[in-house]
């Protein structure tokens, strides 16, 4: 297997273990007033440089979270620490417009009928992901 491959297949591994906390936190942006076809999950490995200095900048701006700690916590129960943010799709095109101009430009386009966007920013790059998952409304209901 290549190396791009190894790459791609560690940000699918990621996106399919975090499948429950992308659906619960999309759930909480319909709830907030989001449409679920107009945001973009951010999700990131914050082993990777590029994805840690992105968690360390929202964990920044929402200041409820030790991103250290959180770390060394995942790490301890050997799991991936993980970032995820959910952003409008115009504020993640921006976001990622310089570093990863593909990226950027695929999350413009349209989105798949019943899926949400991912961007996993894990293992040196970014890939965006269409998955199949439906919000999640707080008490599980599907938002």
């Amino acid at each position: 297997m290549s190396r791009r491959a190894r790459e791609i297949e560690e940000r699918v591994h990621l996106a399919r273990a975090n499948v429950d906390l992308i659906a619960i936190a999309i759930g909480k942006a319909v709830a907030a007033g989001a449409d679920a076809e107009s945001v973009c999950v951010i999700l990131a490995d914050t082993r990777d440089p590029v994805a840690r200095e992105l968690t360390a900048a929202i964990v920044e701006r929402s200041g409820d979270l030790d991103l250290d700690a959180e770390e060394r916590r995942a790490l301890g129960k050997d799991m991936i620490p993980t970032g995820l943010a959910v952003l409008d799709a115009r504020v993640a095109r921006a976001l990622f417009a310089e570093s990863h101009p593909l990226v950027a430009g695929a999350v413009s386009g349209p989105c798949r009928p019943g899926a949400v966007r991912v961007v996993v920013v894990a293992a040196g790059g970014a890939t965006l992901m269409h998955l199949p998952i439906k919000p999640v409304a707080a008490g599980g209901a599907e938002a």
